[in-house]
């Protein structure tokens, strides 16, 4: 199942995504102050957030992000199936 932009949980997904936004602007002023430690830990955390996210999303019975099968993919159609 795909998460939708008009679903229950998207209000949510689109939190993390702006809060990921923030920590990649804060980054980037950090880096541009000099501050290049702080910058990789800001950037550190927000990938660490969006790796949160995307097992949270991916774990069995969650809403799966779109284009990703999850961890329990369908069996592929003979369309899908690529000759050697």
């Amino acid at each position: 199942m795909l998460v939708r932009l008009d679903t229950n949980p998207a209000p949510r997904i689109r939190q993390v995504l702006t809060f990921v936004g923030t920590l990649r602007t804060n980054a980037d002023a950090a880096l541009a102050a000099g501050q290049p430690w702080r910058a990789l830990a800001l950037n550190v955390r927000a990938m660490e957030t969006l790796r949160t996210l995307r097992a949270h999303l991916q774990r069995p019975g969650a809403n799966g992000l779109p284009g990703d099968q999850g961890a329990n993919p369908p069996p592929p159609t003979p369309s899908d199936i690529r000759l050697p």
